[in-house]
């Protein structure tokens, strides 16, 4: 199979790490993909086409063969406007700018609908938010679940070494990502905990990649038990830190997957995460689901896991029976699965 795929220059790190996955996987098994960035680079004797970037592109509409796009994120439809958007953008701006957004997008869609002949997601929750507020056809969305690479995350690495317990965030920092990983009522929850529980020797580590110095600062609130970590970890030391973590506090406002939570179940990392969004639906029975906006149910979480040894374990195991069956072996079958659809069928549903 010969499939012509779009590829940006600058691209977010989910997407990288989706895209070099899936192709390194399908390369292996003797799919070809010919790369191109523009309309004058469009390779023509191919299978299909593949803009993996939430695209369409306005100039895949010429495009003679099957279409296939994956969106990855949902736009924040299906989350509170004053969530979706930065601190920083005044209500009114949220309003204007959400109206704009799905405004273009359901424009977007109308125009290219019988083009696309598939549309891939992350997961359930983002298929029905995006049948809902872009009025995709259900019947053209897939889920295929991201993996993840058990030879790093796994609950034979190394556990960081350190003279403390501690709770642990995993994300990264930019304006409009920063709102919907719930940081600041994380920080409140742990503050509560300790002011409870004075005796204990806890801490909590945030890593947050890029987060400007007067946020970290905020938080910290000159407390020695709040570190934060602003660069990025790579992966083989990440792992470290999950294994060492009495649990990922991950209570998301908004997830279209939630990467953090399969790679600290993986590691053997109990995992706290919200109810709301794709977090309960990835995380299945294997966390401790809280509402992310009730700092109390936040606290309350943490507590069981400080002190619950066996409830600890419980989860442990439960985490590493759900990580495994996640990978990206599992995500690059199902991929070619559908593409081998779409250029039989052009389009149609796949039983």
């Amino acid at each position: 199979m010969k499939i012509g795929m779009l590829k940006l220059n600058r691209i977010p790190l989910s997407f990288r790490n989706y895209v070099n996955n899936i192709t390194s996987i399908l390369t292996k098994q003797g799919v070809e993909f010919v790369f191109f960035s523009k309309e004058s680079d469009i390779p023509y004797d191919v299978d299909l086409y593949w803009d993996p970037f939430s695209g369409p592109r306005w100039f895949l509409r010429k495009v003679k063969r099957p279409l296939v796009v994956t969106m990855l994120g949902d736009y924040r439809f299906g989350t509170r406007l004053k969530d979706a958007y930065s601190e920083e953008i005044n209500y009114m701006r949220k309003i204007i700018k959400r109206y704009v957004t799905k405004l273009k997008l359901r424009l977007k869609w109308t125009i290219f609908s019988k083009k696309v002949s598939a549309v891939i997601t992350v997961s359930n929750y983002s298929k029905e938010i995006l049948a809902k507020h872009l009025g995709i056809n259900r019947k053209k969305i897939y889920v295929i679940y991201h993996g993840i690479n058990h030879h790093i995350f796994n609950p034979n690495a190394r556990k960081i070494a350190v003279n403390f317990d501690y709770f642990l965030h995993v994300s990264q920092y930019s304006p409009d990502i920063y709102p919907k990983k719930n940081i600041k009522r994380i920080v409140q929850a742990f503050i509560k905990l300790k002011s409870e529980n004075p005796m204990h020797h806890l801490k909590l580590i945030l890593i947050i990649p890029n987060i400007p110095k007067r946020i970290s600062e905020d938080l910290q609130q000159n407390r020695h038990d709040i570190i934060i970590i602003p660069k990025k970890i790579p992966h083989q030391k990440l792992v470290e830190f999950y294994r060492g973590a009495l649990a990922l506090v991950f209570p998301s406002i908004h997830e279209s997957f939630g990467f953090p939570i399969l790679e600290a179940m993986a590691s053997g990392c109990p995992v706290i995460t919200s109810n709301l969004t794709a977090c309960p639906e990835i995380a299945n029975d294997s966390a401790i689901l809280v509402d992310p906006y009730s700092v109390e149910d936040i606290k309350y979480a943490m507590l069981k896991i400080m002190m619950d040894k066996k409830l600890r374990e419980e989860l442990i195991e439960r985490g590493l029976n759900r990580a495994s069956q996640f990978s990206w072996e599992k995500s690059a079958f199902h991929h070619l699965q559908l593409f081998k659809h779409v250029v039989i069928y052009r389009g149609g549903c796949l039983s």
